[in-house]
């Protein structure tokens, strides 16, 4: 209605992300998972942002697809950490192919990526990597404002929502 669209974008009006769990699934070789949570899931949670990642999304003994079709359609945005190690990750570029999925599928879903050190060029890349690093914008992480960056990208966080205790029952877990 137009009264819940007030104060939006015409792009967040038509974005069909909108109501998914996670604002941001992070792409991440298993290699960079303590830079992946001190430099970003960290940061962008204290930013108030819903956070899909290799720790919350992948559960010991499910199968590495369901558990990436999971976190790809029920986050808003992809962020791809690019990394020597990324591009030498098979389940890596599974997941940048699955959000490109996503991202023809369903308008408003979108990618980039946190480059964190220099690429070669085309060639001497997997192309899924390179489609991601060098033929679109993306953030640099030596930029002092590489955080700030990658909200802009994000869309606004939602508020948060306070559990009701009415609606829970004594020992009845709830589970956001």
């Amino acid at each position: 209605t137009k009264a819940c669209n007030e104060g939006k974008t015409q792009a967040e009006v038509a974005d069909r992300t909108q109501g998914r769990r996670y604002d941001v699934y992070i792409v991440h070789a298993i290699e960079d998972r303590e830079f992946v949570e001190e430099h970003l899931v960290q940061q962008l949670i204290n930013e108030g942002y819903q956070v899909a990642w290799h720790d919350n999304m992948f559960i010991p003994g499910n199968l590495f697809v369901d558990d990436m079709g999971k976190a790809v359609k029920t986050s808003r945005r992809m962020l791809v950490v690019a990394t020597g190690n990324l591009e030498r990750s098979n389940s890596g570029i599974m997941e940048i192919r699955e959000g490109r999925q996503e991202e023809a599928r369903v308008h408003g879903y979108r990618i980039t990526a946190l480059v964190t050190e220099t690429f070669p060029i085309q060639g001497e890349l997997r192309p899924e990597l390179f489609e991601i690093v060098h033929r679109r914008t993306h953030v640099v992480f030596t930029d002092r404002d590489y955080i700030k960056k990658i909200c802009g990208f994000l869309p606004r966080p939602a508020p948060i929502r306070m559990a009701s205790s009415r609606n829970s029952t004594v020992g009845e877990s709830t589970h956001l």
